[in-house]
C-alpha cells in the first residue's frame, strides 16, 4: 500500500528567488538575496529557500523545472537605466513559453529591485505587471525598491529623523516576505508597511524652502 502524508502533517513550501541582476554571486542584489534568505528563515523555518543566480550561465531547462516545483517566487534586480537587468529580461522573453500554465498560474510573487538613486520603483512597478500578466499572484505590499541612497541615509550621514520613516527600510523587507508566505499559505493574515502605522513624518509638510 503505497505512503500517505498524514492530514496533520505540515506541509513543506517552497520559495524560488530569481536574481536577474548582471552582478551575478558578486553584486548588491545578491547581498539583499541573502538578507531575504535569513527573513525567510526566522519567519518559518521550515520553508525551502532556493536561489537562481541568471547570470553568468542562463539555464532555461533548470529554471523552469525549479519555477514549476516552487510554492512562491521573489524576482530580484538591480536598475539599469530605468529597467531591469538583461539576464531578467531574457527570462521574461522564456517564460512566455509557460503564460498561464501551471507553472505560474495562481503564485503569488514578490519584486525587488536594487539602485544607486533613481528608477527601481518604476522597474518594479513593471515587473509586477509583467508577472501578472503571466498568471501570478501579486499579494498587497510585495514590491520593494531600495538605493545607495536610502542605505546612505540609514547609515546616520541624514539630518532629518522624522523624513527617514518615510524612506524604504531593509526591514520593509519583512512585510514583503511576510505577505508573500501568507498568500503562498492560503492564510492571508496581511501586514503593512511598518511607517504606516508609526509615521511621525507629516507627508504634508514643507520640506523645500
Amino acid at each position: 500500500m503505497p505512503y500517505k502524508r498524514k492530514m496533520t502533517e505540515e506541509r513543506k513550501y517552497t520559495i524560488l528567488i530569481v536574481n536577474g541582476s548582471l552582478g551575478g554571486r558578486t553584486g548588491n542584489t545578491h547581498n539583499l538575496i541573502k538578507k531575504i534568505r535569513k527573513t525567510i528563515t526566522k519567519i518559518d523555518g521550515l520553508i525551502k529557500v532556493q536561489v537562481i543566480h541568471l547570470n553568468p550561465q542562463f539555464n532555461w531547462v533548470r529554471i523552469r523545472k525549479h519555477i514549476k516545483t516552487c510554492d512562491a517566487l521573489i524576482f530580484c534586480t538591480g536598475t539599469y537605466w530605468q529597467s531591469w537587468g538583461s539576464p531578467m529580461q531574457q527570462l521574461f522573453e522564456k517564460m512566455t513559453e509557460i503564460e498561464g500554465k501551471k507553472h505560474l498560474l495562481g503564485k503569488p510573487i514578490g519584486a525587488i529591485a536594487t539602485m544607486h538613486s533613481v528608477g527601481g520603483q518604476e522597474v518594479v512597478s513593471r515587473m509586477q505587471g509583467v508577472l501578472c500578466g503571466l498568471g501570478c499572484v501579486i499579494p498587497p505590499f510585495c514590491g520593494f525598491a531600495y538605493s545607495y541612497a536610502d542605505h546612505v541615509a540609514h547609515q546616520g550621514r541624514f539630518s532629518g529623523k522624522k523624513l527617514l520613516d518615510d524612506v524604504w527600510h531593509l526591514e520593509d523587507t519583512h512585510t514583503l516576505i511576510f505577505n508573500v508566505i501568507e498568500s503562498m499559505k492560503g492564510t492571508n493574515k496581511w501586514k503593512v508597511w511598518e511607517f504606516l502605522d508609526t509615521r511621525a513624518f507629516d507627508p504634508t509638510s514643507i520640506w523645500l524652502k
